[in-house]
C-alpha cells in the first residue's frame, strides 16, 4: 500500500503481528498492535541487499521478541542496521521492552532532551490521579483490547516509567533529541517537542512525505484521531497544538488506535489551539 491522497492508511487496523502499513519508493513502514501500545518500524531500503531501521517506541519484552523476529525474517540475506530507538516519552506502556530492544538490535535508544531530568534528578514520570485512571487510561486499555502484560513483562517495565519510578538503568549512553533535530541514521525524519500529555513528550515527523507518529499526543478510537485527554500540563499541551500545524502531516500513526489520514493535520487542529484539551476530546482530524 502506498500512502497518498486517497487515504488508503485510515482504514488500517494494526495486528498483533508486524506487517507492512505504508510503502513509497525505497521505504515502508511498518506496524504492529503490541500488548498495551502500538511499535512501529521506519524502513529505508534505498540501498541494495541492506536496511536500515528505525524503531518507534517499543512497547513491552514481549512485543520487541516479536519485533525482532519480523525483522530478521523480513530481511533474510540482508544487511540489517537498526541505526535509532526512539521513545516518544516515558510511560512504560511505550518504553518496557527499550532495554531488550537496545540488547537485541544493538541500537542506540534517542529521547527527548528533557527527558534527562527523570534520569539525572528526584523528578518523576507523572503519575495519573485516580480520576485519570477511571475517565481516561481503563477505556483507553479497553479499546486497546485488554492486553495483559506477562510477569516477565512487568520486571521489566519497573525500570522503564512505572509512574512514580525513576527509569533508572534504561539505557546508558542515550542520544538526547531536542525539537527539530534529525533522528540518528534516517533521512527526512526530524522530531517536534510536544509537551502536554508528559513534560518529555516527542512526536516524530518527515514534512517531505506528510507523515506523523503521534505517539500519545493525537490517539485514534474514533476513526478521525483525537487529543489525549490524559493531560499533565494543559498549557503546555495547547502550545503543542499551536505547534503542529506546522509539520503538514497528513498520515498519522498513533500510539494507541489505528492510523488514520485526512487533510492536512497541522491546519485542522489550528481551529482548536485556543481551546483547552478537554474541549479537544472529539474533535475529528478528517
Amino acid at each position: 500500500m502506498v500512502p497518498h491522497s486517497s487515504g488508503n492508511v485510515a482504514r488500517l487496523r494494526l495486528k498483533r503481528t508486524p506487517h507492512t502499513i505504508a510503502r513509497w519508493r525505497g521505504g515502508r513502514i511498518v506496524g504492529m498492535a503490541g500488548v498495551l501500545s502500538n511499535l512501529y518500524l521506519i524502513a529505508d531500503e534505498t540501498r541494495l541487499g541492506a536496511v536500515a531501521l528505525g524503531v518507534i517506541d517499543t512497547g513491552l519484552p514481549t512485543d520487541i521478541r516479536r519485533l525482532d523476529e519480523f525483522i530478521r525474517t523480513e530481511w533474510r540475506g540482508c544487511q540489517i542496521t537498526v541505526v535509532a530507538i526512539v521513545l516518544t516519552h516515558l510511560h512504560f506502556d511505550h518504553v518496557g521492552g527499550a532495554m531488550l530492544a537496545h540488547n537485541l538490535m544493538s541500537a542506540p535508544i534517542c529521547m527527548s532532551r528533557p527527558a534527562s531530568a527523570l534520569f539525572t534528578s528526584a523528578s518523576a514520570v507523572a503519575m495519573p490521579s485516580v480520576g485519570d485512571w477511571s475517565r481516561e487510561i481503563l477505556p483507553i486499555w479497553a479499546k486497546q483490547g485488554f492486553g495483559v502484560p506477562r510477569v516477565y513483562d512487568l520486571r521489566h517495565a519497573w525500570y522503564a516509567g512505572l509512574p512514580r519510578i525513576r527509569p533508572r538503568d534504561l539505557v546508558t549512553r542515550p542520544i538526547w533529541l531536542a525539537d527539530g533535530d534529525g533522528v540518528p541514521g534516517l533521512a527526512d525524519w526530524t522530531v517536534v517537542y510536544t509537551p502536554g500529555h508528559t513534560i518529555d513528550h516527542i512526536c516524530v515527523v518527515n514534512r517531505r512525505r506528510q507523515l506523523l507518529f503521534s505517539g500519545d499526543f493525537i490517539l485514534n478510537f474514533s476513526g478521525h484521531g483525537e487529543f489525549n485527554q490524559f493531560v499533565t500540563d494543559k498549557a503546555a499541551m495547547r502550545a503543542s497544538i499551536r505547534g503542529l500545524r506546522e509539520t503538514q502531516a497528513r498520515f498519522v500513526f498513533p500510539g494507541h488506535g489505528r492510523p488514520f489520514a485526512g487533510v492536512n493535520v497541522g491546519q485542522r487542529v489550528t481551529d482548536v489551539s485556543q481551546s483547552s484539551p478537554k474541549d479537544t476530546g472529539d474533535t475529528r482530524i478528517s
